[in-house]
């Protein structure tokens, strides 16, 4: 039987690069420790729960945190899927939520471990299907990744066929190798689908310097989708 949250202490460490969550109930605690979290995207989904909406719920049995009056449904087995929130899509420029009625949200964790684009001629682009449960309405949602390498020009990123935004270029060599950077791409209504979807990311030749059939490589990884 699921609890209701009543107060809750969270805490990042910028040393080691991970986040530490109590949530407390009438009679009982439950704490995520370090291990829980599988990115700070993931961390941040979390506190932003806890923070913003009301009732939260705590269901033991199911090891589920969600808000209103039930989970999201069930994926298919293997495509991650995971409760969130009960509230619009949050306008990414602006910082609020999107105008209409709150509706259940959740995310897909795409691509969890690094993939390399356009490092050789087998990989220069790469397509992943993966699922989101048949919710009946038209979705829209945002695309949130780590990147490393990419230093020359933007790459489209497609979802079902469609041009959803770019991955920005990080600069030079000096730049890039200091790590993985966070980017976000907003997800418009009608491309999202409930049931099969897949993204796909080719990567651009290099400037003719560089040589034949050179491509700007990236990496990605903690590719997620989250939609509404």
């Amino acid at each position: 039987m699921a609890v209701q949250v009543e107060r809750y202490y969270a805490r990042w460490s910028p040393t080691n690069h991970h986040g530490y969550i109590i949530i407390y109930w009438d009679g009982g605690a439950k704490a995520f420790p370090e291990s829980s979290f599988s990115s700070p995207a993931e961390f941040q989904v979390v506190v932003d729960l806890l923070r913003n909406e009301e009732p939260v719920w705590w269901d033991e049995p199911t090891q589920r945190l969600y808000a209103g009056n039930e989970p999201v449904g069930e994926g298919e087995p293997g495509s991650q899927i995971h409760p969130t929130e009960n509230l619009s899509t949050p306008n990414l420029e602006k910082g609020r939520k999107l105008p209409g009625q709150p509706g259940q949200c959740g995310f897909v964790a795409i691509q969890r471990e690094a993939v390399n684009i356009g490092g050789s001629a087998s990989n220069v682009s790469w397509k992943k299907a993966f699922r989101i449960p048949g919710l009946g309405r038209p979705l829209q949602g945002f695309l949130i990744f780590n990147v490393h390498h990419l230093t020359h020009k933007e790459v489209p990123v497609k979802i079902n066929g469609e041009e959803i935004g770019k991955i920005r270029p990080l600069g030079s060599w000096e730049h890039f190798q200091e790590g993985w950077f966070t980017q976000i791409i907003s997800i418009r209504s009608g491309i999202l689908r409930g049931g099969n979807n897949d993204i796909y990311i080719k990567a651009i030749p290099l400037p003719d310097e560089y040589g034949e059939e050179e491509y700007d490589d990236l990496d990605l990884k903690e590719v997620i989708c989250f939609f509404q």
